[in-house]
């Protein structure tokens, strides 16, 4: 190998690393604002404690749910009024009646969102006027917008980038065919030269595909087992990354297979009255 064809290494390793990292800051924000979702509980106001009881039980059951919190009326009076700091005593809060109030704590996952709805649904079914649940629709729906706007503007950045890494790869590996031929021009080859030539080109393509495919993967998951990175990054990301380089040199090894099968028939008729 020479100095050339490392450098060439290096840079198409050092895309594919640059690709983890923008997604990985994608994965992050995404995670930042499902995390959101942990502190947007639904609360559910009940008159009856059996009513309560049976229901938060029910809604147990869903997995995306984390927590399902039971407080009575009095305790939830008692927080609100230390959340504040309103001058109440407990014997004032004692004169009157407060409903229960069940919390409903949910998953920083996407399937929260369904789940969610699910509960509500669940909650209905039991009669409960839509008045005792507070939902916070609107903050719920807010995150909801900004998780599909982040998607949609991933989807367009993770296209254009592996289109412009394919388009690398191709070049790279066409180049340097073009470069042994330059450099071979005017020189007639013999079977075992031109043997040697296409298991010099293989190795190369080899490289060119594992070095990118392996360096970036393994590089994020040591960094994820020293703890300086989160473990973010789905391993169906660098399956992506790996098809990507592995594509562009398989379209250029096509065209280079097309080129030689075309300059076996690329010779001139010999002129009139030479011997054949």
């Amino acid at each position: 190998m020479n100095n050339r064809f490392i450098l060439i290494l290096l840079l198409l390793a050092a895309s594919f690393v640059a690709w983890t990292y923008i997604h990985y800051q994608y994965q992050e924000s995404k995670q930042l604002r499902l995390d959101q979702l942990a502190q947007l509980p639904v609360y559910v106001y009940l008159e009856d404690e059996a009513l309560a009881d049976s229901l938060g039980g029910e809604l147990r059951q869903l997995g995306q749910i984390q927590k399902v919190e039971f407080s009575s009326g009095i305790d939830a009076a008692k927080e609100i009024v230390k959340s504040y700091g309103l001058d109440v005593t407990e014997a004032t809060l004692r004169n009157y009646d407060f409903p229960h109030v069940l919390t409903l704590l949910f998953k920083p996952e996407l399937l929260s969102f369904p789940a969610r709805d699910k509960a509500l649904k669940m909650i209905s079914a039991r009669g409960i006027s839509s008045v005792d649940i507070d939902t916070q629709e609107a903050a719920w729906k807010l995150c909801k917008q900004e998780l599909t706007q982040l998607r949609g503007r991933w989807t367009i950045s993770t296209l254009i980038i592996a289109v412009v890494l394919f388009l690398l790869a191709f070049f790279v590996r066409f180049h340097l065919y073009l470069e042994e031929k330059l450099l071979n021009l005017g020189t007639k080859q013999d079977i075992l030269t031109a043997m040697q030539a296409r298991k010099r080109r293989f190795r190369q393509s080899l490289l060119l595909f594992l070095i990118p495919a392996l360096l970036s993967p393994l590089l994020y998951y040591f960094l994820v087992a020293v703890g300086t990175v989160k473990p973010l990054v789905d391993w169906q990301f660098f399956c992506i990354q790996a098809g990507t380089v592995l594509a562009g040199i398989l379209a250029s090894h096509l065209l280079i297979k097309g080129r030689e099968q075309l300059s076996i028939w690329d010779f001139e008729p010999p002129a009139a009255g030479s011997p054949l």
